[in-house]
């Protein structure tokens, strides 16, 4: 540590472990606030729980993962195949229409939000303020 590492971890951890320390070093790298919002939608990365207008908006994981990618940091387009990587580590391989059922299952849960998911066809998809 002395020598300019900012992190060590001892051999036996859990890989949420490590997903939870690299989010930290992208946070610090990035200099990304804790609490993101974007319309009424928000994110509280320490706590780890999204909201609309204050209220709680509890996520299966999968469909949080999603959330959590798409609004670090919002405005990023984010693409399908990365998503699909991403949530597969979470319960296994991932179809595309599964994919599909998530967005819409989000789109619906953020209707009111003030945010909208675009699909940007062959590229991605964004998280924006709603048009």
């Amino acid at each position: 540590m002395n020598a300019g590492a900012d992190d060590y971890m001892g051999k036996a951890f859990e890989l949420s472990e490590v997903e939870a320390r690299l989010r930290a070093l992208v946070r610090r790298s990035h200099k990304t606030d804790d609490h993101v919002e974007l319309g009424h939608l928000a994110l509280n990365r320490k706590r780890m729980q999204f909201f609309i207008a204050d209220e709680p908006l509890f996520l299966p994981r999968r469909e949080f993962e999603v959330m959590w990618e798409l609004i670090t940091p919002p405005g990023n387009v984010v693409s399908k195949k990365m998503l699909a990587d991403k949530i597969s580590d979470v319960g296994g391989f991932i179809r595309e229409n599964a994919l599909e059922a998530i967005f819409y299952r989000l789109r619906k849960k953020i209707a009111l939000s003030g945010a909208s998911i675009r699909t940007l066809r062959g590229i991605g998809y964004l998280l924006e303020l709603a048009r």
